[in-house]
C-alpha cells in the first residue's frame, strides 16, 4: 500500500472556498493565489503522476511531492510548533503586504 501526499496541485479545489473547518487563507486572497505565492508555487498534474509511478516503481508507503511539500512535511515532523510558529509570522507578512 502506498499513500500520496502532495503539495498545491493544479486542480480544481483551489479555485474552492475552504470548508468551514479549516484556516481560512490570507484575506481575500484565494486558495490558488496563495498557493502560487508560497516557494514551489502550484505542483503540475503530470509531473505528480510521474513522481507517484516513481515512488510505486521503487515500492515507497508513502509519497510526498513535490520536493518543497517535501521539506515542509519533515519541517512540521521535526518541530510542529516551530513551523506552525514559522507558517503564521509568513503569513502575517503577506497579509501586510497584500494590503
Amino acid at each position: 500500500m502506498t499513500v500520496v501526499c502532495p503539495g498545491f496541485t493544479d486542480t480544481p479545489i483551489l479555485d474552492k472556498p475552504n470548508p468551514a473547518d479549516l484556516p481560512a487563507v490570507p484575506s481575500g486572497a484565494s486558495a490558488r493565489s496563495f498557493a502560487e505565492s508560497l516557494p514551489g508555487g502550484i505542483y503540475d498534474v503530470s509531473e505528480l503522476a510521474a513522481d507517484i509511478a516513481t515512488g510505486i516503481e521503487k515500492n515507497k508507503s508513502m509519497i510526498v511531492a513535490p520536493a518543497t511539500a517535501k521539506a515542509a512535511w519533515r519541517s512540521y515532523r521535526t518541530s510542529p510548533a516551530g513551523f506552525l510558529k514559522i507558517t503564521q509570522t509568513a503569513t502575517k507578512s503577506r497579509q501586510k503586504s497584500a494590503d
